[in-house]
């Protein structure tokens, strides 16, 4: 199996709950990352408490960011939340 394949097999999990597509703007990476690792922090903190840097990588929230595009001007980002299964949906 192709790395792509099983890159796409992994995100299509049910896990991945949510999605986020940001226009073409004029943010870039380095900008929209810190904005999703505080939404990504909030999250946490807020349903599963002020233990969750304890938990498993699995058993916490997390954001995926997919910048798509190579020109500039045109770029945008794909954004993936991961949501741990303990957590009621």
């Amino acid at each position: 199996m192709k790395l792509k394949n099983e890159y796409q097999m992994f995100f299509k999990q049910d896990c991945f709950t949510h999605d986020i597509t940001l226009p073409p703007s004029h943010l870039n990476e380095k900008s929209v990352l810190p904005i999703m690792r505080k939404v990504e922090f909030r999250l946490n903190k807020t349903f599963l408490k002020s233990a969750f840097p304890k938990y498993d990588e699995v058993d916490r929230f997390r954001f995926f960011i997919f910048p798509e595009d190579k020109d500039i001007h045109l770029q945008h980002f794909h954004i993936l939340l991961y949501s741990p299964r303990a957590v009621e949906r």
